[in-house]
């Protein structure tokens, strides 16, 4: 199985559009074909993004993201590290990316070190 932690905008981009590329990639978490990875705090982030109200997302579709999630994704607790990165905040999706072998799948490469594991959601369709 194919593992993958997704940063929040790939999630917030799946509600905006339901078609687009990132919620391609989602999709493949729902439909069995990838095992998600998170932690506590990506958790936590995942629930106060989507539940921003500027974004009037339906509360429904939260709902199943963050229930899937909990009943079918993978917890982990990683150790934070001490690598360089040039947005801190999103330390929490390259730990847990690196401490479950997993994809990092983002819209913002810029946030994070350049490295074969991380990749735009366009990028990860294609190399799966």
């Amino acid at each position: 199985m194919i593992n993958v932690v997704f940063d929040t905008n790939v999630l917030v981009s799946h509600l905006i559009n339901g078609n687009g590329t990132p919620a391609k990639a989602v999709c493949l978490f729902f439909d069995g074909k990838i095992d998600v990875y998170y932690s506590s705090n990506i958790y936590e982030e995942y629930e106060e993004v989507l539940n921003r109200e500027h974004f009037h997302f339906d509360k429904t579709k939260i709902s199943k993201i963050l229930n899937d999630l909990t009943a079918y994704g993978k917890l982990i607790n990683p150790v934070a590290s001490s690598f360089p990165m040039p947005d801190e905040t999103d330390r929490i999706f390259y730990d847990t990316a690196k401490q479950s072998d997993s994809f990092l799948v983002t819209g913002n490469l810029k946030h994070y070190p350049k490295e074969t594991f991380i990749l735009t959601p366009a990028e990860f369709l294609e190399k799966i």
